[in-house]
């Protein structure tokens, strides 16, 4: 037996079949075929293939992946999680999990987190909606320390800003507050400085002879908050205090009143509270820790008068 040969219209061979069965064909077109041996070619051109090369590809890129995560140090999901895809340079395109426990460490560029995060045992951020108000719900938004004080700049290492700078903490505790300050309770200090000063009412801790704290509104009141202190036969009496409420008995021109507080740059303001028959009561002295308040001329009752120190200083640079 010979060969089944296919030519052309030109007479050319462009096909055979031999005795063994081997097909030479420059190009085959096969709606089905079925190959009981093997199949040869240079190039197999299918859709169908196509696509199966390229699952292989990847099938093959993801065992390779899978060989080398054993030797990576990164955190490893646990069965929980759901990989849905994984990029070539051996780091997860995305993580869908219902729990996801990391027990080293992790780095993220970007975290969302719908709720709450807990760090450690004490602090808790969270963003809650807890509410419906006008149909929306309310966000609670808090920065919670369970057990210990909430430490914000610890080291100091830089100011805190906040509202975009309107209220500034520098390093060395100053506070800076570029708007208004509302306090509904006390303020204590050793020292205030502004430049003007608007209230309702002046109330000063002054104290008295007997070293105890007490209260003594602004003398102008009218309403003092000391019991008067009587000069003795001397006419003299003690106090250290910035504000007080003195009497000058009857027959005496003046009283001296010694304190630790009085300076050359004071200024002494005294305000009777009591009828002085038409004489005027006034400073008639001062000098460093005391000053004398009294009349021209002694009269015949008892003067009762509110005094107040005001300590001034003069500001270098101005």
């Amino acid at each position: 037996f010979g060969k089944l040969a296919i030519q052309n219209a030109q007479g050319e061979e462009v096909a055979s079949i031999d005795s063994s069965g081997q097909v030479t064909a420059d190009s085959v077109q096969i709606n089905t075929a079925s190959v009981s041996g093997e199949l040869y070619a240079d190039t197999i051109k299918s859709k169908t293939l196509d696509e199966i090369q390229e699952l292989l590809r990847k099938v093959e890129t993801d065992q390779d992946l899978l060989a080398q995560a054993k030797t990576w140090q990164t955190p490893t999901a646990t069965d929980s999680a759901s990989l849905t895809a994984i990029a070539t340079s051996g780091q997860l395109d995305s993580l869908t999990a219902r729990q996801l426990f990391i027990t080293d460490q992790a780095a993220v560029s970007s975290l969302s987190v719908t709720s709450t995060v807990t760090i450690g045992s004490d602090l808790v951020i969270s963003s809650i909606g807890n509410s419906l108000e006008n149909g929306n719900w309310k966000i609670e938004n808090s920065l919670n320390s369970l057990s210990a004080p909430l430490r914000i700049q610890s080291l100091a290492m830089a100011p805190i800003e906040i509202m975009a700078g309107k209220i500034r903490i520098e390093t060395n505790g100053d506070v800076k507050i570029n708007a208004n300050l509302y306090v509904a309770g006390k303020i204590e200090s050793e020292s205030v400085k502004t430049k003007e000063i608007t209230t309702e009412r002046l109330v000063i801790a002054a104290t008295n002879t007997s070293g105890e704290s007490s209260s003594a509104q602004s003398p102008t009141s009218g309403e003092p908050g000391l019991t008067p202190e009587v000069s003795s036969a001397s006419g003299i009496i003690k106090s250290n205090a910035v504000a007080g409420t003195a009497v000058i008995p009857a027959g005496l021109a003046e009283l001296e009143i010694e304190n630790s507080k009085i300076e050359n740059s004071s200024l002494i303001y005294v305000t009777p509270t009591s009828t002085t028959e038409n004489n005027v009561l006034f400073v008639k002295s001062k000098e460093t820790g005391k000053f004398t308040v009294g009349f021209t001329d002694p009269i015949n009752i008892d003067v009762t008068f509110n005094w107040w120190v005001i300590e001034t200083k003069t500001e270098s640079g101005n």
